[in-house]
């Protein structure tokens, strides 16, 4: 599989629209992702069906989003930085929300159970948009490790989320009692084990790296643990030695190859 990574490059730029999928000019792609999400769907289409009126705050707070992805939005914060009050903040982003031109993704505690009220990271749906909006072209896949990895990360969200599942999912992240531990992305579906994802696109990884997996373990043991990486040399399962004694295995697997086999079975189940 790995003469798929430059083409998985080229979705990290592109995203996943079929129209700026197959066109070989990233720039051609990127101006017609603008002009649609922002000059139709943000100044036109969201006026049309939403009824909002304040369409410059909505673009600020959607423009917010894209250089924060990830963000846990405290809305006093964000109304001060862009000028707005916090129940408009709240009501942008439902917009944006219910427009599926941003994910939500819950904070849960507890074995994955209990919510964090308020706690929730915000992404932008398609990464490609996000790359259009602030002109990130190729450089950024070789200048800038921490922005790629943001990317990669609201992917495998995107990825994870529309996966076409047998019982609906609950999709969230989760966070030690002591806030000290994390693990990117939960999927926890009805009558199946536990999926934990955690995301380290870079050259070198290390077990510190797996610790919120293996705290997650310690309170659910009936749980998957993957970690989507970058280097091929990452790619295996590992057995790892918990606390109280019990032994668990972490999957380590390469994004290209993990978000294309996620696509692969979709396609061959639907088809």
């Amino acid at each position: 599989l790995n003469h798929l990574r430059e083409v998985f490059n080229d979705f990290l730029l592109k995203g996943g629209f079929p129209e700026t999928t197959i066109l070989p000019d990233l720039n051609l792609a990127q101006r017609l992702l603008r002009e649609d999400v922002v000059d139709k769907v943000l100044k036109r289409d969201m006026a049309a069906f939403y009824g909002i009126r304040t369409l410059p705050e909505l673009e600020k707070l959607f423009v917010y989003v894209c250089m924060h992805p990830g963000l846990i939005i405290d809305q006093g914060t964000v109304a001060r930085e862009l000028r707005i009050s916090p129940p408009q903040v709240v009501k942008l982003l439902n917009a944006l929300l219910a427009a599926y031109l941003i994910r939500e993704l819950p904070g849960y505690q507890q074995s994955g159970k209990k919510a964090l009220k308020g706690k929730s990271k915000w992404y932008i749906v398609d990464a490609s948009m996000r790359n259009a909006v602030l002109l990130k072209d190729k450089s950024l896949l070789l200048s800038d490790p921490t922005d790629t990895g943001m990317i990669v990360e609201a992917a495998t969200i995107n990825e994870l989320a529309s996966y076409k599942y047998e019982k609906f999912p609950r999709l969230g992240y989760w966070r030690s009692k002591n806030k000290k531990k994390e693990v990117d992305i939960l999927v926890d579906a009805p009558s199946t084990k536990t999926v934990a994802v955690e995301v380290k696109y870079r050259e070198n990884i290390s077990d510190r790296d797996a610790q919120g997996l293996l705290e997650f373990a310690m309170i659910q043991e009936e749980s998957v643990h993957i970690v989507v990486t970058k280097e091929n040399k990452d790619f295996g399962s590992k057995k790892m030695n918990l606390k109280n004694g019990r032994e668990m295995y972490i999957s380590y697997v390469p994004a290209y190859i993990f978000l294309y086999l996620l696509g692969k079975y979709q396609y061959e189940k639907n088809t």
